[in-house]
């Protein structure tokens, strides 16, 4: 059976940058966002995507909205696939909650599955129904099929913990840019592999003109 592969990028630049923006902060784009999401479009308009998905929040499904137009094909937004709810610290600098809660800032960095911001959503919860999100995904696709997602950095970092099987304390050691571009493939629909992670997506149009 061939396997799924997966292009999972991250959403451009949004207003607020900088700030802890989860799931309760529904920012749009900046005008470099946008930029950046007419160049994935660009880069990436030539492959053969099957199917693309979205988080619902507009800074995901604004910097796919040109390559969906592009390919002609509807964004499919995922409720899932939303970024953690970061409780009363949405909104804040990193630099300020440590200043103001270094305790609780250093046990949510150095162990995420044992506390959460307050108010906010526990990692292990965010990684579970992060998970069934990406699952039904599969579930829908066809072998070989070449899948869209963008998402956000937390909703990616979950994959390549599927795909190397990295405890929960590692989460937050893989950096990720706006608008890069992660490939996996996904074998029998459930065995996530990395093929490439946090790479410009002129990699992709590069990859293309030399078939």
């Amino acid at each position: 059976m061939k396997p799924l592969s997966v292009l999972m990028m991250r959403h451009g630049q949004p207003e607020g940058s900088g700030l802890y923006i989860g799931s309760g902060s529904d920012v749009p784009l900046t005008p470099r966002g946008r930029e950046q999401a007419h160049l994935l479009a660009k880069e990436l308009g030539a492959l053969p995507f099957k199917q693309l998905y979205s988080s619902p929040l507009q800074r995901c499904h604004k910097t796919l909205q040109p390559l969906a137009q592009q390919l002609n094909q509807t964004i499919h937004i995922q409720e899932s696939l939303r970024e953690a709810n970061f409780g009363t610290w949405e909104g804040e600098s990193w630099k300020s909650i440590a200043q103001q809660h270094p305790q609780k800032w250093e046990e949510w960095m150095n162990h995420p599955t044992t506390t959460s911001p307050p108010d906010g959503e526990s990692l292990i919860r965010f990684q579970s129904r992060t998970q069934k999100g990406l699952e039904s995904i599969l579930h829908e696709a066809e072998p070989g099929d070449l899948l869209g997602i963008c998402a956000h950095g937390g909703t990616l970092r979950t994959a390549l913990s599927l795909a190397l099987s990295l405890p929960p304390s590692s989460f937050w050691s893989a950096r990720i840019d706006y608008a890069q571009v992660c490939h996996f493939l996904v074998h029998n629909q459930k065995d996530w592999e990395l093929i490439s992670w946090n790479t410009h997506p002129s990699a992709f149009s590069d990859q293309n003109s030399e078939k």
